[in-house]
């Protein structure tokens, strides 16, 4: 059971989602989604994609700044099906280490290819794309993220956006339990879920995409993965000796109450200094 209402009695995100017009591409999308949330019955994947939201909410107005025809998504997700269902005049595309069953949405149609970011050949079936989604992808790499960039700068046709989300490495959390002589990066765990590999600084990231021959425009700090029901939420994961997943949160009985006062503050603290938040979003164009 997750510690805070998930897409099934929304408080949190009915808050969230007041100020967004249902009518628009980001309000058929939420409706969507959360009619998946509620038929979801595979725990982790609840977990997963219920924390996920905020995280689209966010990035949905900015991918809808300019229009597009075609987009493709890094890391294939249950967004791309969504987004098929939202939208399936668009051409959307998904290229991953692995392909997943998607039965979200409109799953069919949607072009899926299978590719690795450090050793990416050419794929000529995919083309080029207005849109290229990398929605945190890069920390998972097992190699250089330069030429993982640059891996992708043959997707985004001119003119055409790359936007990437990944984790703050110098986040609120991660320097706290630098100060406490533990390691900020989670545990690397087997296949098929290796777990964080690196994670990155908001200066690491620009400098990574311009030597990747892009030219970034937006590089902020976000806070869709921040706010105390998320910090409640937090824990080791992965998969276990019998290769079964697990997700452990990080405060349990007592320890949750205990840990409220402090975990308010920590809320307050990353309002006010954006450094010191969780999530970062970079758009960036073809040099």
């Amino acid at each position: 059971m997750l510690p805070y209402p998930t897409g099934r009695c929304t408080g949190l995100f009915r808050e969230r989602t007041k100020s967004v017009c249902m009518s628009s591409l980001t309000g058929k999308f939420l409706q969507i989604y959360d009619a998946c949330l509620e038929k979801e019955t595979n725990p982790s994947r609840l977990t997963n994609y219920t924390l996920s939201r905020p995280k689209f909410e966010t990035l949905l107005p900015i991918m809808n700044r300019e229009p597009y025809d075609s987009l493709l998504e890094i890391g294939i997700s249950e967004f791309s099906s969504v987004m098929h269902a939202v939208c399936p005049e668009k051409r959307i595309a998904g290229l991953g280490l692995h392909m997943p069953e998607l039965g979200w949405g409109n799953p069919k149609g949607l072009q899926m290819v299978e590719g690795d970011l450090t050793c990416l050949p050419p794929i000529p079936s995919l083309g080029q794309f207005d849109l290229v989604l990398c929605s945190e992808v890069i920390e998972h790499v097992q190699g250089n993220p330069i030429g993982a960039y640059a891996a992708l700068r043959p997707f985004v046709r001119p003119g055409g956006r790359l936007i990437v989300t990944t984790p703050n490495l110098a986040r609120l959390f991660n320097r706290v339990k630098l100060l406490l002589g533990r390691t900020p990066l989670e545990l690397i765990h087997t296949v098929p879920w290796a777990g964080h590999f690196r994670e990155y600084t908001r200066a690491e990231v620009v400098s990574h995409l311009t030597r990747a021959g892009f030219t970034v425009e937006k590089a902020e700090y976000s806070l869709y993965w921040d706010g105390v029901p998320f910090y409640l939420s937090g824990g080791d994961r992965g998969y276990d000796e019998r290769g079964r997943w697990y997700y452990r949160p990080r405060y349990r009985g007592w320890r949750r109450v205990a840990a409220l006062p402090l975990l308010w503050v920590m809320e307050i603290l990353v309002k006010r200094f954006p450094s010191l938040r969780n999530g970062m979003i970079f758009v960036a164009r073809p040099s």
